[in-house]
C-alpha cells in the first residue's frame, strides 16, 4: 500500500457532518500557497465565516436530525502533519419535514477551467426533509438552490483563511488505457474551483452511507 506522498500547496478540508445521528464527512481540498505552518486558528476562521455568512437561512431545507458540525484542516505539504480543528458549535437543519435517508443526495458539481474528469469534482450533500422532494420524483428548486448555496458558501469560507477550494488530481504512472494502448503519465495539479453547480433534479445515492447504514 502506498504512503503519504507530498502535496504541494494543498490542504485538505473536512466539513464534519451528522445525519439521523451517524457521522458524515464533505472532504474538499483547497489552494494554499501561504509560507510556514498553519494558522492554528485557521479551522475556526472557516468554520465561522461559513456560519456567519448568512447560509444558516438555507438550512430551513435540511432536516432537524440533519448538522454540520464542524470542520478541520489538514496540511498535506508534508507528512504528519495533525488537523488543525474548529472549536465552535455546530449549525442544525431547521425544516420541518422528516428526513430523507443518509444515503440520498443531492450531488454538487465542482468544475474548473480544465476540462476532463481529473479537474472535476462532486460534493454529495444531504440532510433534506422529504418537502424537497417534487411530485415526480425529482428535487425541488430550492433545494437544488440549497445544496448550490452551502458548497458556495464553503468555498467563500475557505477564501478567508487565503484557501482557494480546488481539485486535487494526484500524479499517475504511465499506466494501461481501455480498449488497448497506454497513457502517458500525468503530473500532480492543485486546480481552482471556477464553478459550483447542480447539474440535475435527479437525486444520487451515495452507496458509502448505505453501508454505514447495514452496519
Amino acid at each position: 500500500m502506498a504512503g503519504f506522498v507530498v502535496s504541494p500547496n494543498t490542504l485538505r478540508v473536512l466539513w464534519h457532518l451528522s445525519t439521523h445521528g451517524r457521522p458524515q464527512l464533505y472532504v474538499t481540498h483547497a489552494e494554499y500557497s501561504l509560507a510556514g505552518p498553519l494558522n492554528p486558528n485557521i479551522g475556526e476562521t472557516i468554520w465561522s465565516a461559513f456560519k456567519t455568512g448568512g447560509i444558516a437561512t438555507n438550512f430551513a431545507n435540511l432536516a432537524t436530525t440533519f448538522e454540520m458540525t464542524g470542520v478541520e484542516v489538514i496540511d498535506l505539504r508534508g507528512p504528519n502533519n495533525p488537523p488543525v480543528a474548529s472549536t465552535s458549535a455546530a449549525l442544525a437543519g431547521t425544516g420541518t419535514g422528516v428526513g430523507l435517508p443518509d444515503q440520498v443526495a443531492i450531488v454538487v458539481t465542482l468544475r474548473t477551467a480544465l476540462t476532463g474528469r481529473s479537474f472535476r469534482g462532486r460534493v454529495y450533500t444531504i440532510g433534506y426533509t422529504v418537502a424537497e422532494v417534487a411530485a415526480d420524483g425529482t428535487i425541488t428548486d430550492p433545494a437544488a438552490t440549497t445544496a448550490t448555496n452551502i458548497v458556495q458558501a464553503m468555498k467563500q469560507a475557505m477564501s478567508t483563511a487565503s484557501a482557494t477550494m480546488a481539485i486535487r488530481s494526484p500524479a499517475l504512472p504511465e499506466r494501461p488505457s481501455k480498449p488497448g494502448g497506454t497513457l502517458p503519465a500525468k503530473d500532480f495539479a492543485i486546480t481552482p474551483v471556477t464553478t459550483v453547480e447542480v447539474r440535475d433534479r435527479i437525486f444520487d445515492t451515495n452507496r458509502r452511507r448505505v453501508d454505514l447504514l447495514r452496519r
